[in-house]
């Protein structure tokens, strides 16, 4: 319910959270090197650049 009601109070720029939005690159190679299929592993890779990208500013 918590996390349901944050669509209310947070625009998801501010809900986004996870290694990409820390700029934690170790967590996300980590992850990264948890995925078997190509495929998936590129598109978790360019999503998680795009986060790190949004972010980047603020760092």
């Amino acid at each position: 319910i918590e996390t349901a009601k944050k669509i209310e109070e947070l625009s998801p720029y501010e809900a986004q959270t996870g290694p990409g939005r820390r700029n934690d690159k170790d967590t996300s190679k980590s992850l990264e090197g948890l995925i078997g299929d190509p495929i998936q592993k590129d598109i978790f890779a360019l999503v998680t650049k795009s986060i790190e990208n949004t972010y980047d500013q603020e760092l």
